[in-house]
């Protein structure tokens, strides 16, 4: 069964991971280890399944650490809705990028034929297309939503990648595709021909300015797709563009609540580009109830304050 290649998380991993915390999600999600098991799917509501696949990636591509971000997604409260959460452990790389999407998309299909919702973590947007493959016997045409600063419908390049992964899934034969929509472009990122492709196909795209905007008029497109990409290239985006012009650039570095990236301009004013990163509402929480008393002693004393120290162990720690 295509279910068998996916690897357990081990048993350290798993120790760090599972959250204490009441009304957690780690306290009420299945994890695949060794010791515990596979999951019962039968009981599964939504499946978690972590790749590290980023060979045809065109953009810059940095290790995604699947275990920090579980470790921050257990924390989460559960809520109010009945779903049952499964880890399903990690999708090892195939031996060439090409058996790599040939298990995704049987992974899909498999989980989708139990009424699976399927959640990939890791890998770059190329996964999409094996994503979308798998639903070439689905009885209905399938929408697509793109959370992404460009478009990815180049048009001049054979090779399935990243920014191309988009236009191959216009052209499939097998025309199952019903709708694209893009959430977040930057028009000084996409070119003029894809923008003109967005229009003449009459696909949707909402810049960020507007989405930032109006974040509620995402709602009802979100809950039509059938699959949904979130791309957060951007920061490497542009730190291969500032390093281009000739310029040292200091990270990503990690600050827990953002990452970021720092550079001179020619005034010799230090600027930084930052992108928040997910935290939990835990350490949200936390860090609210210290701000007066942070305020109050930076008022006082003009020195940093160290309530939150705990927030740069990992800047402090890749130093």
């Amino acid at each position: 069964m295509i279910i068998e290649l996916l690897k357990p998380i081990n048993e350290e991993e798993f120790n760090s991971l599972k959250s204490k915390k009441r009304g957690s999600i780690g306290e009420e999600i299945q994890i695949y280890t060794e010791n515990l098991g596979f999951p019962d799917l039968d009981s599964t509501d939504i499946a978690i399944i972590g790749i590290s696949e980023t060979r045809n990636s065109f953009f810059e591509s940095t290790h995604f650490n699947l275990s920090n971000l579980r470790k921050e997604f257990y924390q989460l409260n559960l809520g109010k809705w009945k779903k049952s959460i499964s880890d399903l452990g990690n999708l090892p790389n195939g031996e060439t990028t090409n058996d790599t999407y040939h298990a995704i998309s049987e992974l899909c299909l498999f989980l989708r034929e139990k009424n699976i919702i399927t959640i990939i973590v890791g890998g770059s947007n190329d996964i999409i297309f094996p994503i979308f493959k798998s639903y070439s016997n689905f009885n209905k045409k399938v929408n697509i939503v793109s959370v992404d600063n460009q478009f990815d419908l180049h048009q001049e390049e054979d090779l399935l990648s990243s920014r191309s992964y988009m236009n191959k899934i216009i052209i499939d034969d097998s025309s199952k595709l019903n709708d694209f929509t893009n959430l977040g472009y930057q028009r000084h990122l996409c070119s003029p021909d894809e923008i003109d492709l967005m229009e003449k196909l009459f696909f949707d795209y909402i810049s960020l300015g507007d989405l930032i905007g109006d974040h509620k008029s995402a709602e009802p497109i979100l809950r039509d797709a059938h699959i949904i990409g979130l791309d957060m290239k951007a920061l490497l985006d542009y730190k291969t563009k500032v390093e281009a012009a000739g310029i040292e650039v200091l990270g990503p570095i990690d600050h827990s609540l953002f990452k970021s990236i720092y550079f001179f301009d020619p005034n010799g004013h230090r600027l930084e580009l930052a992108v928040n990163t997910p935290i939990s509402q835990e350490k949200m929480e936390k860090i609210q109830s210290l701000a007066p008393a942070m305020l109050e002693e930076w008022d006082r004393t003009k020195l940093p304050p160290r309530h939150t120290g705990w927030l740069h162990e990992k800047e402090l720690g890749a130093s």
